[in-house]
């Protein structure tokens, strides 16, 4: 992954959030908001190195950390585990088919929210009324369909850059 392309998905990332914080939950029901952070998150861990994947785990944690009102590194030691569990997943199974990508998404979306509301417990913050089974595994199921829209998107956006830049894409 290039710097321009990770100042992108940082941007793109960031863009997200306000969006979702703001235009997104007025609109829909909060448990059908897919978590679009993680899923780029995933497509770093798949697609691109551990460096710069890991910098926008950190950064991406850092900014729903501001956006949540949860204790101040929840989501960011969430964002990077997770995103050395894909690089290690990654490494011992072919996670390249939508299928598996898309219950990857859906395995980690779960894992996400447990985790928030586990730590959320250890420091004595009472979990938000929405975090019950079912809205969980509809938040995943959310998440796990907007991969098929959105890694095939990052994808053209990532090529067209190395492109326009004249590199050569290698997959880490």
């Amino acid at each position: 992954m290039s710097l321009r392309t990770f100042f992108l998905l940082l941007g793109v990332g960031w863009l997200i959030l306000v969006l979702q914080s703001t235009v997104v939950s007025y609109t829909t029901y909060s448990i059908l908001q897919p978590d679009m952070l993680l899923i780029i998150l995933v497509y770093a861990g798949i697609r691109r190195g551990k460096v710069n994947g890991a910098g926008l785990a950190l950064s991406y944690g850092y900014l729903v950390d501001l956006f949540s009102g949860r204790p101040f590194g929840t989501y960011l030691f969430l964002y990077v585990c997770l995103f050395f569990l894909v690089r290690l997943l990654g490494m011992r199974l072919l996670l390249q088919t939508r299928a598996v990508q898309m219950l990857l998404v859906a395995m980690l979306s779960v894992l996400i929210e447990a985790g928030a509301a586990g730590l959320g417990r250890l420091a004595s913050i009472p979990s938000p009324l929405e975090f019950t089974p079912a809205s969980v595994v509809a938040r995943a199921a959310s998440s796990a369909a907007v991969v098929l829209l959105l890694f095939p998107l990052l994808s053209r956006v990532e090529s067209s850059l190395a492109r326009r830049t004249g590199t050569i894409q290698v997959s880490a």
